[in-house]
């Protein structure tokens, strides 16, 4: 009877792990193709550079951010609509 009670609880248990182990295996992934994709950095552009060419490009440029992967969005209002790119 006592091994009914403990069976239970295991099996829940151990289907939270997995669910867990699966997650964080998919999070690390997530990470790392985000890099890949990412351009790389031009040798010699500085961050001033960089800046006059986005606002160049996109005139309304709010904001500018950089994901610790080194992928750089900026944003914008298109009209009354907000933009990224």
């Amino acid at each position: 009877m006592i091994r009914l009670f403990h069976r239970w609880p295991a099996l829940l248990a151990t289907v939270l792990l997995l669910v867990l182990a699966v997650s964080g295996t998919i999070l690390s992934v997530f990470p790392a193709v985000e890099r890949t994709t990412a351009p790389a950095p031009v040798a010699g552009q500085t961050v001033a550079d960089l800046a006059g060419k986005v606002i160049a490009a996109y005139p309304g440029v709010e904001q500018i951010r950089r994901a610790p992967s080194g992928k750089i969005t900026a944003y914008w209002f298109d009209g009354n609509t907000p933009a990224r790119r």
